[in-house]
């Protein structure tokens, strides 16, 4: 593997990262109630892609290609954790 290769899977690896905090920490702000409305799940996401950026975890673009892939519309055989216990 050369440098290229083994910086884009850093790159790569530090957004699957960047993704799983900020589901737990959307999940954690939720809590385990599935009745919560789409304005608390877009309001708990944002918190977190915004904890992720004041901690240094991710850039500001990483953190929004990780808010932008977590809030897509899930598939009918969607696998996301956040989607687990919760409709959007």
């Amino acid at each position: 593997m050369n440098k290229q290769e083994n910086n884009e899977t850093a790159d790569f690896e530090r957004l699957i990262h960047g993704y799983d905090r900020l589901s737990h920490r959307a999940e954690q702000i939720l809590g385990s109630s599935a009745t919560h409305s789409r304005d608390i799940m877009k309001k708990a996401l944002e918190a977190a892609r915004e904890k992720a950026i004041e901690l240094g975890e991710l850039t500001h673009e990483e953190a929004t290609r990780v808010h932008e892939f977590v809030t897509q519309k899930p598939g009918s055989d969607c696998s996301f954790p956040i989607y687990r216990t919760l409709t959007i």
